[in-house]
Parts: structure tokens; sequence; C-alpha cells
């Protein structure tokens, strides 16, 4: 790909929205990773808009080869295969996105758990309802075009706002590019020992991976009940219920409810685990001081 010595990089002027911002964050990484200076415009001038060696989310085109990345021309700029339409960010992410993370399918993660949402809002896709009256979720859509400037911010500048906006996509696009990175190595880790086990309703990792990672890497094991790994508080075991799904706090087999609240003594006298030490009041969750012991919890519950 041909760049010249300092390359322009164009986009619309005027009020921003976090399909534009989260697009200029995804080619401050890419100049980043290739070690080449750009400089950025905001612009709705035709002539100079033409200048742009990358144009996105303005021009009324798309043409990945020719690094022209619109989606508001008549027809759109294409949909996904679950029908979710790009947006500027999806369609810089699906050129830039790969070589940025150095691995397509890093790359196609972090489209499903973050660009495709970007640019379904972008497109007026709603992905979720409303529960109660009038309360909405937060998203990172709303933290970014809070910075447009107000009617009653004339002194403000929205490219500096827009800079900004973009400083805070960008950290948080590294964020989830090496978290995701990391994800997808405990994941294949534990699959392996999924599968290097004799007992399959039980996951024993001794890796101090945190419980939110192993809930994630669990979920397409579909027969794992229970995992059980060293606690990062003390020296003790936790012993977690796997859930439904990860859209559910619904363990697939919770702890049993005589023993959901208690704690020391208490617990292990009722569960007759001599180290048992805790069991959360949901139902999801235990810990015992040993390895030993925290698989014969598990092994109760799952009798149980």
């Amino acid at each position: 790909m041909f760049f010249k010595k300092q390359d322009k990089l164009i986009t619309h002027s005027g009020s921003f929205h976090s399909d534009d911002v989260f697009a200029a964050a995804t080619l401050h990484l890419y100049y980043k990773k290739i070690k080449k200076s750009y400089r950025l415009i905001r612009t709705v001038n035709p002539e100079l808009i033409k200048t742009g060696i990358i144009i996105f989310d303005i021009g009324g085109e798309y043409n990945e080869e020719k690094n022209l990345f619109d989606h508001h021309q008549k027809g759109g700029a294409g949909k996904r295969e679950n029908g979710i339409p790009y947006a500027a960010f999806g369609l810089v992410w699906k050129k830039f996105g790969p070589v940025i993370c150095e691995n397509e399918e890093i790359s196609k993660i972090i489209d499903t758990h973050l660009v495709q949402a970007i640019d379904a809002g972008d497109n007026g896709v709603n992905l979720s309802s409303n529960i109660y009256d009038k309360v909405h979720p937060v998203f990172i859509q709303s933290l970014l075009q809070s910075f447009n400037p107000t009617y009653k911010e004339d002194h403000i500048s929205t490219d500096k706002r827009f800079d900004e906006a973009m400083s805070i996509a960008m950290l948080y696009l590294e964020r989830v590019i090496y978290q995701t990175k990391v994800q997808y190595d405990i994941s294949q880790q534990v699959k392996e020992i999924y599968h290097n086990q004799d007992t399959k309703e039980i996951l024993v990792v001794e890796d101090p991976f945190g419980r939110n990672e192993l809930t994630i890497a669990v979920n397409d094991l579909t027969s794992v009940l229970y995992f059980i790994y060293p606690s990062k508080r003390d020296d003790g075991w936790n012993i977690c219920a796997s859930r439904v799904s990860l859209d559910s706090f619904e363990s697939k087999k919770p702890f049993p409810e005589s023993w959901r609240g208690l704690q020391g003594e208490n617990l292990a006298k009722v569960s007759g685990v001599d180290t048992a030490y805790f069991c959360h009041n949901s139902g999801f969750l235990c810990a015992a001081k040993t390895k030993e012991d925290a698989m014969l919890l598990a092994k109760k519950a799952l009798e149980g």
C-alpha cells in the first residue's frame, strides 16, 4: 500500500458521532503500527476532500482499494451476514483491523463485540430495549458524543473536541485489542485443559486466571458445570458455577440452597467439607482452602 510522506486523512467537519471517532482512532493505531505520520483534516470542501489518501464517513463512495470509506450513499456500503449494516468504523476496521491486531480472528472477535454495536447505532439499528420506563443504558456512544459543543459553546473548537473524543476512543480500543488477545489465549488454554481432563462437568484450572476470563472461556464448553481456580484474594480455591449464557447471570447448576450465604465453620459443617469457608448468597460461587476440598465441594454440588 502506497502512502505519502505525511498522508492526509479526511473526514467530515461539524458534529461527530462514535463511528467517525472510532474510525479515526483505528487509523491512528494503524499509522502508529506502520510508524508513519499523517494529518487528519475535518472538512466538507469537495476539492479538499479529493486530496485525501484515506477518506472516511464522507465522500459518497465505498471502495476499499481506493481507501474510500463512506456509507451515506444510496444503498449504503453493504451489510454483514447478520444484517447489521456497515458504518465508517466497520469499513475502516475491516481493512485495517487485522493489521493492527496482527490476527484476522482477533479482528473478527472485536468486530462482533465492539465494532458492530457502533455501526448499528450509527445506522439506526436498535440492539436493546428498555426494561424500566425512562431509564436507559449508558453506551460509549453517549460518552463520545457528549464532547460535541452545545449551541452555547460557539467559542469551543469542534475539531479540538473531536481530538479529545478520539483520544478516549483510541485508549479504549487499545485496551479492547489487548484484552481480546489475552482472552483468546486463555480460551485456547482452557480448551486444552478441558480436552486433557477425564471429568467434563468439573474443570480445574491451576493458572491464575480471573473469574470473568474463565466464565467467557468455558462458555462454549457446554458440559462444564463448575470450574475451579486459585483465588487472587487469598491462598484458597474458588469454585464457580458456569452460566447458562454470557447474557445471563443464571447458573446452569447453582450450589445447594442449604449452603448459600454460609461462611467458615457453618459452611464446613453443612457441606461436610472441612476447609470450605464461603458460599455466595446467590449460589454461584463457593470457596475452600485447598484444591482437593474445592473439588470435593464441586462433586457434592454435582450430585446434589
